[in-house]
């Protein structure tokens, strides 16, 4: 049963449309977005790729965003035929979150959580993807989330 203010307002149990999303929240809230790079969509060439959401669909972090964190979750470890690295940004900053770094460091490692802090805090001046920048060597596998925290700006 559930009850607002006293009364009951449904029974049964919550489901996903219950959950409150970025919208919902106010301007003085937290809102989190999660971005994935994963190998089976976007491939592993050297280059800037742009990451997703999680269903595979582009977003952006919004214009005047205050990005307080940022945070690294490993799924499937990367893998590559030479030593490529990863660094981690947005749109016109590519290496705000992390820079270069060994793909094979431990980062981007499977159960692995860890937070970028390199450039953060920042603002954005306009709507920004997040992008993954691989360098030296191409990626041959491997599957990441980067989850962003941030407040909305002035």
């Amino acid at each position: 049963m559930l009850k607002q203010r006293g009364r009951v307002i449904g029974t049964g149990s919550l489901d996903v449309r219950d959950q409150v999303g970025n919208s919902d929240l106010g301007d003085d809230q937290v809102k989190t977005l999660c971005f994935q790079y994963d190998f089976d969509d976007l491939a592993g060439a050297q280059g800037a790729v742009t990451l997703t959401s999680r269903s595979d669909v582009a977003q952006t972090i919004p214009d005047n965003a205050v990005i307080v964190r940022s945070y690294v979750e490993g799924i499937t470890s990367p893998t590559s035929g030479g030593s490529a690295t990863i660094k981690v940004g947005i749109t016109g900053d590519d290496d705000c979150f992390i820079a270069a770094t060994a793909y094979d460091n431990g980062e981007y490692d499977i159960a692995t959580v860890t937070e970028f802090t390199a450039g953060i805090p920042i603002k954005t001046t306009a709507a920004v993807a997040v992008l993954a920048t691989i360098a030296v060597a191409d990626l041959t596998a491997g599957k990441f989330n980067v989850w962003i925290d941030y407040y909305e700006g002035s």
